[in-house]
Formats: structure tokens, C-alpha cells, sequence
């Protein structure tokens, strides 16, 4: 990790004056939904007028691989269920 000011960060990733996100750091672990929902409000006319297509789709494709991680998740997590369950149910004492 490293730490650069934005016009440094900016000019290094040659990225002119534009930003592609932000970080909040708070001592009330309590106030981070409260303070999520500030910043949208506030910042999100301004955000959505600045993407355009490209960055938008990226936004979705992250979105969307999300969901995807989530639901091999499960499906990992059900399966390891099933074979637990199985082992204990035929390995218990030898007999079937």
C-alpha cells in the first residue's frame, strides 16, 4: 500500500482529473451505514453524471461477479454439508 496525493496518484496512473474512487475512515464503527448513505446522497448526482458507458458497465460487471462469488459460495458450502452428513450417516458404526 501506498500513500500519494491525488494529484501524484493522478499523474503517475496518468489518469488527468479524474478519480476512480474513495476511501472514508471513521472511529465510529456504528455510523458507517449512516455515513455510506450521506456520501450517496450527496455525491451520486455528481458521480452519475460523470460516468460513462464503460465505467458503468464495469460498475455492473462488478455487481455481477459478486453475485456470482456468493453463489459458488453456496454451492461449495452445500456440497461439503451433504458429504458431512453422508459420511456421518453410512460411516457411523459399519452397518448400512
Amino acid at each position: 500500500m501506498a500513500y500519494l496525493s491525488l494529484e501524484s496518484a493522478q499523474k503517475f496512473f496518468s489518469m488527468g482529473a479524474r478519480v476512480t474512487g474513495i476511501e472514508i475512515k471513521t472511529d465510529d464503527l456504528y455510523q458507517v451505514k449512516k455515513i455510506g448513505k450521506e456520501i450517496r446522497r450527496e455525491w451520486i448526482s455528481i458521480l452519475d453524471q460523470r460516468l460513462d458507458g464503460d465505467e458503468q458497465k464495469s460498475i455492473q460487471c462488478s455487481q455481477l461477479e459478486k453475485i456470482a462469488m456468493f453463489i459458488i459460495l453456496v454451492l461449495i458450502v452445500l456440497v461439503a454439508a451433504f458429504n458431512i452428513i453422508s459420511t456421518l450417516h453410512h460411516g457411523g458404526n459399519g452397518k448400512k
